[in-house]
Formats: C-alpha cells, structure tokens, sequence
C-alpha cells in the first residue's frame, strides 16, 4: 500500500473532527496528513513506508480500529491527541 484516502465524516458525526489524524502518534505511528485536495470530504490522506512489513501495516490497521472505538466511547480523549509523555498538543 503506497496511500490511503478516507473520511472521518463518520467521527464528525460524534463531534471530533480531524483529530483521528494526531491520535495515531500515541500507538508510534506518524500522523495522517489532513490538507489534502477536497477528493473526500473530511479527507485523511494515509501514507505507509514503501518497505512497510505486512505486520506493520497490520498493526496500524488494529491502531486504526482502536481509535475509531476510542471516537464513540471517549471522544474528549481523541479531541486532545497527541497525548503522551513526549508529545502533546499545542494550545
């Protein structure tokens, strides 16, 4: 997989717009990139290492997963991403 377009239209809907993309920083990964031509809207552009190991891609799908639950059961802790000891959001 070399990107990935999606939408979180679907997060939106529980009030937490574009932080999908900071959250991922708290499982390790790079975050996804939001300013990306209108091809979706609410776009999140996910860009994978071409040398990116199936494992790796697999992981970042079970992150994926977990923040899309963390969005409908605890939305503030996805509103306030990135969120660990070396990276916080700027206010």
């Amino acid at each position: 997989m070399h990107e990935y377009v999606s939408s979180d239209a679907k997060q939106a809907k529980c009030g937490v717009i574009g932080e999908t993309a900071t959250r991922p920083i708290g499982s390790g990964f790079r975050p996804c990139t939001l300013s990306f031509p209108p091809i979706v809207r609410s776009a999140l552009l996910i860009e994978s290492a071409d040398r990116e190991s199936k494992r790796g891609l697999d992981e970042f799908v079970a992150a994926m997963q977990a923040i899309a639950e963390e969005v409908e059961t605890d939305p503030e802790l996805v509103g306030s991403a990135p969120a660990t000891p070396r990276t916080s959001r700027v206010k």
